[in-house]
């Protein structure tokens, strides 16, 4: 059983958001994430993402805060969530 689905960075980057349309198609009923690692250009990622089904954004955690806070003002206003990915995040 599975919560939420995630669309990983490498099959966005090879397929676009046609993989989290195909997605879906076969899930409908279920949230998807797209792991789309935001750094740059969020309104325009988060308004495809919302075209094809994205329900979660992922941004870097070690983007500026200006980053952080545009990308959820966007998933917001188009009823999307964000996850901050850790991935660059220093640990302590």
């Amino acid at each position: 059983h599975a919560d939420i689905l995630e669309i990983g960075s490498s099959l966005l980057l090879s397929e676009g958001f046609r993989a989290v349309r195909a997605f879906k198609d076969h899930f409908p009923d279920k949230p998807l994430c797209a792991d789309t690692k935001l750094i740059e250009h969020v309104a325009d990622v988060v308004k495809a993402g919302i075209a094809v089904g994205t329900d979660y954004f992922t941004v870097l955690a070690g983007a500026p805060n200006p980053v952080i806070q545009a990308t959820a003002t966007a998933a917001h206003n188009q009823r999307a969530k964000v996850i901050l990915d850790l991935v660059d995040a220093p640990s302590t």
